[in-house]
């Protein structure tokens, strides 16, 4: 039963949590890992328990990589609007001027680097899925490079089908910032309006999530 093992594990944390309180280095370290590790679980539910939970403390400053680990979930909680992205200096493939003006039912945001070994694996997934997945479910991706070197970024995505943007400001770009992205890769669901449908972790779990919610 999902719901109890949620709840064991909101148990779980909040003992931690509270007997880690007077070490919060020690206490960082364990939230970060256990909220990775329910993650890869899909434990979501758990993981934002978690995340809220370490945001909420008063005697704990977080550092700013876990800060943005934990406020994904409170900002960027399924439900919420998520911000516009303009796409300054766009490339010809990018027929919008932003994230907001694109008409697709779905809107798929993802963050990753041409050097990002999880990247490397999943974009040639995306572009080999983007063409069945744009026809059946009326989906755009956006793919968002955290690169820092503009050539570098062009020649390695210069066939992506789908739109692609790069500032070159890598972590300080500013979407990045704005949807509080601490890893790659990302993936974000949206619908027309920006509203916060999903948060996935594949190629294959967007095509699944697809599958499920239009059968």
């Amino acid at each position: 039963d999902l719901e109890k093992v949620t709840e064991h594990c909101n148990l779980t944390t909040d003992a931690w949590i509270k007997n880690l309180a007077s070490n919060p280095t020690k206490q960082q370290a364990v939230a970060e890992h256990c909220f990775k590790w329910l993650e890869k679980r899909s434990l979501f539910k758990a993981a934002e328990h978690l995340a809220l939970a370490m945001l909420n403390q008063t005697n704990c400053q977080i550092d700013e990589k876990r800060t943005n680990l934990f406020e994904q979930y409170r900002k960027m909680a399924v439900g919420n609007t998520a911000p516009d992205i303009v796409f300054e200096n766009k490339e010809e493939r990018a027929k919008s001027k932003d994230l907001k003006s694109i008409k697709s039912n779905y809107k798929l945001v993802v963050f990753g680097a041409s050097w990002c070994p999880n990247c490397q694996s999943d974009y040639p997934k995306l572009k080999e899925k983007y063409t069945s997945l744009k026809t059946n479910y009326d989906l755009e991706i956006v793919y968002i490079s955290i690169d820092t070197d503009k050539k570098v970024f062009e020649e390695y995505y210069k066939n992506a089908p789908f739109i692609t943007y790069c500032d070159a400001k890598g972590w300080e770009t500013q979407a990045a910032k704005d949807y509080y992205v601490f890893a790659t890769p990302t993936y974000i669901l949206l619908d027309k309006d920006l509203k916060i449908i999903a948060k996935l972790q594949s190629p294959e779990h967007l095509e699944a999530w697809l599958k499920e919610k239009n059968n």
